[in-house]
């Protein structure tokens, strides 16, 4: 079985740039629900967590979320660009796609 995100990188990046934007580092799950209007004890935000973690961006433990260095790289213009597209392969099902189809030229 191959894992998937149940949302889009959308989402992952506004976990990531909420945890800048707040500590620059980490900080708590009730922190950020906070910031992003979120009640901590629904699903959804949950499951927005889980999506930035599938993505690359954070870790979370013991009621604290951190940054990944890449989740880091995200939040810096300069390098934006390139840690998307680093997450986006990072997903296995988009990097198995990626693989399957890399090389082959597009006939419109």
């Amino acid at each position: 079985m191959i894992a998937f995100p149940y949302l889009d990188l959308n989402d992952s990046i506004e976990i990531a740039k909420g945890v800048h934007e707040l500590t620059g580092a980490n900080c708590q799950w009730d922190q950020l629900a906070e910031k992003l209007n979120q009640p901590t004890t629904g699903g959804a935000f949950r499951q927005r967590v889980m999506t930035a973690k599938m993505f690359g961006f954070v870790t979370y433990s013991q009621g604290t979320i951190t940054l990944t260095p890449l989740g880091s790289r995200l939040c810096d213009p300069q390098q934006e660009g390139a840690a998307k597209s680093e997450a986006f392969l990072n997903v296995p099902l988009y990097k198995a796609v990626y693989e399957q189809f890399r090389g082959l030229q597009c006939v419109a």
